[in-house]
């Protein structure tokens, strides 16, 4: 949905997973870019730097860019959400977006990367890491919940909704 906020709303778009930050570290480190790879990445450099590693990099970029809008991708971590939040104060909206695991698991055997699962018994694995190493700490920091079990359309309805009742459409 990054790539819409950009199409449509002109939002510079701050990548923070395998296509952004994390994942540049990833690479630099000489490791292939697989979810435990990212994810034990992410934890090591977490670790030595801060939890809010990430999120001050990020935020100094998106200040660095004098974007007018901006969004950050793939953000997992209570840090990536209360950092920018601090810097940024009421100018930063945090939206999550979620599906039931069914439909994630169809959406991810669909887009076909090389590190996503390809079984059910694979993702739900993933599931649970996934949420030990992140969720449990970022979830109810958001700002507003959308479900997307529907469709793209119903999704950028739902998205346009938010931003508008919230001053950033």
């Amino acid at each position: 949905m990054a790539d819409y906020l950009n199409e449509k709303y002109a939002y510079k778009i701050f990548k923070m997973g395998a296509e952004g930050i994390i994942g540049d570290v990833t690479k630099k480190d000489g490791l292939e870019l697989t979810r435990k790879n990212l994810q034990d990445v992410g934890r090591k450099y977490r670790e030595i730097n801060g939890m809010d590693y990430f999120a001050k990099i990020i935020s100094k970029e998106i200040k660095k860019s004098v974007c007018d809008r901006a969004v950050i991708n793939e953000i997992r971590e209570k840090e990536d959400i209360t950092t920018p939040k601090r810097i940024f104060g009421k100018d930063f909206l945090v939206i999550f977006i979620d599906a039931s695991p069914e439909i994630r698991f169809r959406r991810l055997v669909k887009r076909n990367l090389k590190r996503d699962p390809k079984t059910i018994e694979e993702f739900k694995a993933y599931e649970k890491r996934e949420f030990q190493m992140f969720w449990k700490r970022s979830l109810g920091l958001e700002d507003c919940k959308i479900n997307n079990n529907g469709t793209i359309a119903k999704l950028k309805t739902s998205i346009d909704k938010v931003l508008k009742e919230n001053g950033f459409s």
